[in-house]
């Protein structure tokens, strides 16, 4: 809860019941009769300016940013300012936020804005080479950049830059690039020859 003291950031906490935390949220996926599980916020909390914490049903923390999902309309800029942004609410069994003047947004949103927004560091990209099966000269030659480069990435010698995350997570979310752009890397030269095939008559 807020401190009320002049100057914290840290804004209400909206929480929900025990009882609808434990219930499953479900929607049909989309052209299939299968069902899949929808990401719930358990609770929400204000740490600064167009920021939250977020608590999942799942018990998963994550911290927000909101600005870039704020600038994106007109209308979102116009209702949320400072003052309404501190009073988000949990709705409908945690499938989304609200917040006072209608503006909202579904958990679903929130949690790809959430793990778009989560470290990508040498950990990261080392389980994303490893889950496409991409070598470090075939990653080279993917994302446009020297080996050494992308070695350096790899070891943690480097920091990943945001550019580089980004495409990792956009190859993750349509495959379709992934494939477009991988080339995997072919042994070259000529076969081996067996033992005694040069004399061969």
């Amino acid at each position: 809860m807020s401190s009320g003291k002049p100057g914290n950031a840290s804004g209400p906490v909206a929480e929900l019941p025990p009882s609808l935390m434990r219930r499953p949220v479900m929607e049909d996926a989309v052209n299939s009769g299968a069902k899949r599980d929808l990401p719930r916020v358990a609770s929400v909390r204000v740490i600064g300016p167009n920021q939250l914490e977020v608590k999942w049903a799942d018990g998963a923390r994550d911290r927000v940013d909101l600005s870039g999902w704020i600038a994106s309309a007109a209308i979102l800029r116009a209702i949320l300012t400072a003052e309404a942004f501190r009073t988000p609410r949990v709705v409908d069994g945690g499938v989304g936020l609200e917040w006072p003047g209608g503006a909202d947004i579904s958990a679903a949103r929130l949690r790809e804005i959430a793990e778009a927004q989560r470290p990508f560091r040498a950990k990261e990209f080392r389980m994303w080479l490893d889950r496409h099966g991409v070598s470090v000269r075939a990653a080279a030659e993917l994302f446009g950049l020297g080996a050494r480069t992308i070695e350096n990435y790899r070891s943690g010698a480097s920091e990943v830059p945001a550019t580089l995350a980004i495409a990792c997570r956009a190859m993750d979310s349509n495959d379709s690039l992934f494939m477009a752009r991988f080339r995997p890397r072919r042994t070259t030269g000529r076969p081996r020859k067996t033992s005694g095939s040069a004399h061969a008559a």
